[in-house]
């Protein structure tokens, strides 16, 4: 997109940000057909040297735009025909007519929703976006690409539907009102417009006149017609010169196939080689949708699960995968209040503004366009031997398994190095259009509270090249603390982060030659910043050091360096101490998850994941459910897609197993939003990386005793007790079949006061001798000396006789059936005695967060 970024990027007037924001994400496929047509008439009339030109790859979209556009408006009406006639075919044989399958709807309404052009449009920025991360070498899985048109096509839809019925788009709560600046005031201020443009859209919300109810099989539907279309119209030439004659070829742009993945029969929609290669090297951002790139202005407030974000259109706040039992409880709690914290912190990250790195960015071209494999940048093309075909293949099994086990590693080194050019063409490509813009990058949040940032490509949560690209928009004097941090970030980025913070910063010291060579000389030098662990890293920050060492004043010197230390070992400690104590917890979850499969209505009654919420109130469900999937028919081919909207059983291993780690990295998760909040109130610019922090130089010192006074504030509260209460008040009076229970269990009950005598004497009875031989135990057990009075446990009562009635009627009326659930709260473990560990000794460590 870079000649659309182009023409919305050339009104650089601050008051205008805004609107530029809404052109990109408003118009992406309206930009993308007009561009075209405009580059077009100019070569067509005016003979001016476009893009249509000057690269194939656009020339190329631009021919298979024109040949769908038409191709698709011919078919839809066809469609359109077929079905309106069987409609009313069916309608005068009424009676006669057999019902209609679950999945069979109506296409031509959902190929209808938007005009040919715009189907065109969406299908060829969308196919040509997936072979960068489909995981095919020069292609896409088949099924990953019908959802994926499906669902822009979709995506589509629903924001023009919303304007055409004039429903909000939420720009009065404006960016440069709301987030111009990070204070205390302007968190404040946030939350109350919050209110308020929750409380306005709740006032102006209403249900569009015509609204479509997709699903995912109409999704898969929508996407394969126009992908099979696009496949069947899309050419390209292929030349070949021999003897001087050059020969011309029309081939297939597209094919679909079948290939075998890991044992699987899996359908791929694959580049013609010469699209492919192509690829790595033109321009990529006309591929990519404004809602993946970077903001031009700081996003809008979170005000619910789906709102906030981008300007216009629907984004979410958690990334569910569909699963609907998460959605429920994330709308659930943001109806009560309880996400305010959550999306403050949300707000915060996304707030922070930023800036490409020149200095780093116009090195890493030149590599680029090298072609080399230099830094962490894969070739152009990669010198990969060829395996020679053994002279007894066919009858030597060895020999040929072993020369199609290196022939697969070859296949598998290609795909590798073409996916990693790809990428990196993606992100170069991106910061190339926003060289000369402040950006903001979105956040939401994945299913355990972690957050990311919303773009895909460029952030400061990529890779060592995407960090090294990028700096904070704002600047700060360093000071005398700011330059020791600065060097020491010379270190860590090194990989000396192991050592004393004085021996790093002696580290910088040490090597001021090498680091004024890097930062002067990065290709012609002696190139030490290439032994870096991050070299992309290493060379920012000694341009950045040589800088300020330079400078008239070393500590009035302005850094935008974003700063960041990772975890260190002492931290790590103190976690694992908290953590311990919080794994005892995976106890509770297991006798729900692998003791209620022994009957099957049980089983399915008590279907649910295991679930808790955050100390900030973020509900978090497991979605770990067995996969049930469904078969779909599509013009390409049959797919299988699990519906989300059909209960399943939960994978009571997975659930039980992923239960400790998903809830420690909700408490890193919630360490991380309460940390973003307190430096926002602070003033203080940050960003984060998981468990890697980030500021500005001079501001290090102040985000460490404020990381301090948070993991403390967060680790001194009973998380165990608010998580054990939250599993008896969800899961307390769910059935566990006796059968099923262990002698830990059985001794459990009968060691509680809290469990009523009649269900310690029925599981006694229920489990034979196992129940007696424990209850003996307990007997035992209240032996104190001599003092011993014995407590015999009550029989389970019976049903009194009814008056008058005879011995032998008493003698058959029925006893209280055995025992043969009980509840699942009387066998919870007791939670763990708290440790000795003072978290408060964070307070004096040199080393927390360094």
């Amino acid at each position: 997109m870079r000649d659309t970024l182009r023409q919305v990027l050339n009104n650089r007037s601050q008051s205008d940000l805004e609107q530029r924001q809404l052109d990109m994400e408003r118009t992406v496929y309206d930009f993308a057909k007009q561009r075209r047509e405009f580059e077009a008439r100019n070569l067509k009339d005016l003979k001016i040297n476009t893009n249509l030109t000057k690269q194939p790859l656009q020339k190329w979209m631009w021919q298979w735009y024109k040949l769908l556009k038409e191709r698709l408006a011919e078919d839809i009406k066809d469609i359109k025909d077929r079905e309106a006639a069987e409609a009313a075919k069916k309608t005068k044989a009424k009676a006669k007519a057999k019902p209609d399958k679950p999945d069979v709807v109506p296409l031509a309404p959902f190929l209808s929703c938007l005009t040919p052009d715009v189907l065109a449009s969406i299908t060829v920025m969308e196919v040509m976006s997936l072979p960068s991360t489909g995981g095919v070498e020069g292609g896409m899985k088949t099924t990953r690409a019908l959802l994926d048109v499906g669902k822009a096509v979709e995506a589509e839809y629903q924001a023009r539907i919303l304007r055409r019925n004039g429903l909000p788009e939420k720009t009065n709560n404006g960016p440069a009102r709301t987030m111009s600046h990070q204070s205390l005031s302007s968190l404040l201020e946030r939350r109350a417009q919050r209110e308020a443009v929750r409380s306005e859209a709740d006032k102006k919300k209403r249900r569009p006149d015509v609204l479509l109810e997709w699903s995912a099989p109409i999704r898969l539907k929508v996407g394969a017609f126009l992908v099979d279309h696009l496949v069947k119209i899309a050419k390209v030439e292929a030349t070949k010169t021999e003897n001087g004659i050059t020969h011309k070829q029309e081939q297939e742009a597209f094919y679909h196939c079948y290939e075998h993945m890991r044992g699987m029969k899996i359908g791929v929609i694959r580049l013609n080689r010469i699209v492919a290669e192509q690829l790595e090297h033109d321009p990529v951002t006309p591929l990519v949708h404004p809602r993946q790139l970077p903001m031009l202005v700081p996003p809008r407030p979170w005000i619910d699960p789906q709102d906030g974000g981008y300007l216009t259109g629907r984004a979410a706040a958690m990334r569910i995968r569909e699963c609907q039992e998460q959605k429920a409880h994330l709308e659930e709690a943001s109806r009560e209040g309880h996400l305010t914290h959550v999306f403050d912190g949300l707000d915060v990250l996304g707030s922070t503004p930023w800036v490409v790195n020149k200095e780093v960015f116009e090195v890493a071209l030149k590599v680029w366009n090298s072609g080399e494999e230099f830094a962490g940048l894969p070739p152009s093309t990669k010198n990969l031997k060829i395996p020679e075909l053994p002279a007894d293949y066919d009858t030597n099994l060895k020999a040929k398994t072993d020369y199609q086990h290196a022939m697969r590693e070859l296949e598998a080194q290609k795909r590798n190095n073409h996916s990693e050019r790809c990428s990196v063409n993606y992100k170069m490509d991106i910061a190339h259009a926003f060289r000369d813009e402040v950006m903001y990058f979105p956040h939401n949040l994945d299913f355990r509270g972690r957050a990311y940032p919303i773009p895909p490509h460029l952030s400061h949560i990529g890779d060592d090249l995407s960090r090294g690209l990028l700096k904070f928009a704002e600047r700060r004097p360093l000071g005398e603390r700011g330059l020791r941090w600065l060097k020491i970030h010379v270190a860590n980025v090194f990989g000396n982060d192991k050592i004393s913070l004085d021996a790093r910063e002696q580290f910088a010291m040490d090597h001021l030659e090498e680091i004024y060579d890097s930062a002067k000389n990065p290709l012609d030098g002696k190139k030490w910043w290439l032994k870096a662990d991050d070299p992309w890293q290493c060379l920012a920050t000694c341009m950045e050091l040589r800088a300020a060492l330079d400078s008239p004043n070393p500590l009035e010197f302005e850094s935008n360096l974003p700063t960041g230390y990772n975890t260190p070992e002492e931290l790590e400690a103190a976690e694992a101490k908290a953590a311990a104590k919080s794994s005892k917890s995976t106890d509770a979850a297991k006798p729900l998850l692998t003791k209620t499969s022994e009957t099957e209505r049980i089983r399915h009654e008590q279907m649910v994941s295991v679930i808790w919420s955050t100390p900030l109130g973020l509900p978090i469900v497991q979605p770990y459910r067995k996969t049930v999937r469904k078969q779909v028919k599509t013009n390409l081919q049959t797919v299988f897609i699990s519906d989300p909207n059909q209960r399943s059983a939960v994978s009571p291993r997975k659930q039980a197993s992923a239960f400790p780690p998903n809830f420690i990295h909700s408490l890193d998760a919630t360490h991380m939003l309460l940390t973003a909040i307190t430096m926002n109130k602070a003033g203080l610019a940050f960003a984060s990386v998981h468990d890697s922090y980030w500021t500005h130089p001079s501001c290090v010192d102040e985000m460490s005793g404020i990381i301090r006074e948070t993991f403390i504030k967060l680790h001194t509260e009973n998380i165990l007790e608010k998580l054990r209460d939250g599993f008896i008040q969800r899961y307390g009076n769910f059935k566990v079949p006796i059968e099923d229970l262990l002698d830990e269990d059985i001794d459990r009950i009968l060691g509680r006061s809290d469990v009523p005598e009649e269900v310690k004497q029925g599981v006694v009875e229920a489990t034979g001798q196992r129940g007696l031989k424990l209850k003996a135990q307990h007997v035992e057990d209240q032996y104190e000396g001599d003092l011993f009075v014995p407590r015999p446990l009550p029989m389970p009562k019976q049903a009194a006789p009814a008056e008058g009635s005879s011995a032998a009627e008493e003698a058959t009326t029925p006893a209280v059936p055995p025992l043969r659930w009980v509840d699942l709260k009387y066998i919870l473990p007791p939670l763990p005695e708290r440790g000795d560990f003072d978290v408060s000794r964070t307070r004096q460590s040199q080393y927390f967060f360094s």
